[in-house]
């Protein structure tokens, strides 16, 4: 059964979430018990969050119908290419930085050659799309 994240059901999520926080610790997961009790804690305190979240709790740009968490959309349309593409182990910031760079720009040119194959005249770089 698909869960509130992938229905964009806001309610659901919460819900879900209160259910599950006491069980966190217990499986070791103390980082994700903090982050979900901050959470929890955050949109009791600001109603005006919580309103928001009823309207926007999840992504959805793949299909109609399926849902992503907004972690879970930025970790697969953000930052998974990048991370699966660093290589060696990373010692100081200045290489870090230098390695996402090139990683970003080979992924701006994939993205222009896969528009060209679908022939999607549209290409998207940075915040303007261009014809």
């Amino acid at each position: 059964m698909p869960s509130g994240i992938h229905r964009g059901n806001f309610e659901m999520q919460i819900e879900n979430l209160a259910a599950f926080a006491p069980l966190f610790p217990v499986t070791g997961k103390s980082n994700y018990a903090g982050s979900v009790v901050f959470f929890l804690e955050s949109i009791h305190r600001n109603p005006e969050q919580k309103e928001l979240l009823t309207y926007v709790s999840s992504v959805n740009l793949t299909r109609e119908g399926h849902y992503f968490a907004f972690d879970e959309a930025l970790e697969f349309f953000g930052v998974k290419f990048i991370k699966q593409n660093i290589t060696g182990k990373v010692t100081d910031l200045e290489n870090l930085m230098l390695q996402i760079k090139s990683v970003q720009s080979e992924h701006e040119c994939m993205m222009l050659l896969f528009s060209e194959f679908v022939e999607d005249n549209t290409v998207v770089k940075g915040s303007h799309a261009a014809m």
